[in-house]
């Protein structure tokens, strides 16, 4: 621990350059979990979610260049605001359980971290 402290305090990040990086096709979940919502069964989401990323890599385009009707043609349920699922933040967010990705979970387990590495460091 001490030594991953160590390397992310001198850690440069630059937000740019993941962005960039960030590719649509890690929305998949969220694409199925859209589905299951609207009471697809998973099994069926999943499939469907499937067609719908064969579907972008047959045409060489990000998930979030689909047309409506490419992800109508995989499921009947995917709506027009399937397209706002396009969203880091949102996705990272709706994962707000412990241990998830969402912005209270990420500070609790910072805070977590945060303690456990005083307690290292006081046992010095």
């Amino acid at each position: 621990l001490p030594a991953l402290a160590g390397a992310v305090a001198t850690a440069r990040f630059r937000p740019e350059r993941i962005a960039a990086r960030l590719d649509t096709q890690l929305i998949a979940t969220d694409l199925a979990d859209y589905l299951v919502r609207r009471g697809v069964p998973f099994r069926r989401s999943h499939e469907a979610v499937g067609v719908v990323v064969k579907r972008s890599e047959d045409l060489g385009c990000g998930l979030h260049e689909l047309s409506l009707d490419d992800f109508r043609a995989a499921h009947e349920q995917f709506e027009a605001d399937v397209l706002d699922l396009f969203d880091w933040d949102r996705s990272a967010d709706s994962r707000a359980v412990p241990g998830g990705t969402g912005r209270p979970a990420l500070e609790a387990q910072l805070g977590s971290a945060e303690a456990r590495m005083a307690r290292l460091e006081a046992d010095r």
